[in-house]
């Protein structure tokens, strides 16, 4: 599990996750995908889900996306 302090710092890492997923979706990196998409939803999960009112509406629709 992650330790990371602060909830922003968990935001900005669930983007860098996403953003990871749609290069490998569009990489067909098919070996790393499964890692970074349980990485994404761990931290998704630590933040209350993508409905949280911490999660920008920009980085959730990114997400559902």
């Amino acid at each position: 599990m992650l330790a990371l302090p602060e909830p922003w710092a968990k935001e900005g890492t669930l983007e860098a996750a996403v953003r990871m997923i749609l290069t490998d979706l569009c990489t067909g990196e098919t070996q790393d995908l499964r890692a970074h998409v349980d990485l994404a939803r761990e931290i998704a999960g630590q933040l209350g889900g993508l409905s949280s009112p911490g999660l920008s509406g920009i980085l959730a629709r990114l997400v559902v996306v």
